[in-house]
């Protein structure tokens, strides 16, 4: 099972011109739509949400233990939070219950330092904001990206 911090935020917001940016995606294959979409999303979470959030970790966590990960049934979902050598954070994060062995001996728990989930859930704001205002030059950008990887395949098989 997969551990998730923060909560799922269902927010709901309007982008300017997003009828024209729509236009020129229904003409794209739908696999290069989800990828456009990825594209983005991961780049505004790395910026609004990622480095941000590392700079600010109270406790050491390197730049790879928070990363942004794509999502598995959606193509353009992504997910960011600590990856799989991070596992201890949720430790830190959520806490350990006090524990009784077998003996009669103790151990006192972690007393949790929620700080990953309200930082995250502080940020949705921001990254709406970015792709609200930024959501065509961000497309189009993604786009010219993708052309040229395709391009460059092209050239690459022609020798």
């Amino acid at each position: 099972m997969k551990q998730q911090f923060g909560k799922m935020n269902k927010n709901s917001f309007k982008i300017e011109g997003l009828s024209q940016v729509k236009k020129a995606l229904s003409t794209l294959p739908q696999k290069m739509k989800g990828e456009i979409l990825k594209q983005i999303h991961t780049k505004v979470g790395k910026e609004q949400v990622q480095k941000p959030l590392i700079s600010s970790l109270p406790y050491s966590a390197r730049s790879k233990k928070i990363s942004v990960m794509g999502g598995k049934e959606n193509v353009s979902e992504v997910y960011i939070g600590p990856t799989r050598d991070a596992y201890w954070l949720r430790f830190v994060e959520h806490g350990t219950k006090d524990r009784k062995s077998k003996s009669g001996a103790t151990w006192k728990g972690i007393s949790a330092r929620n700080f990953i989930e309200p930082f995250v859930d502080s940020r949705v704001k921001n990254v709406i904001k970015v792709i609200t205002n930024e959501y065509g030059s961000l497309a189009e950008e993604s786009l010219m990206k993708s052309n040229l990887r395709r391009v460059k395949k092209i050239k690459k098989a022609r020798g």
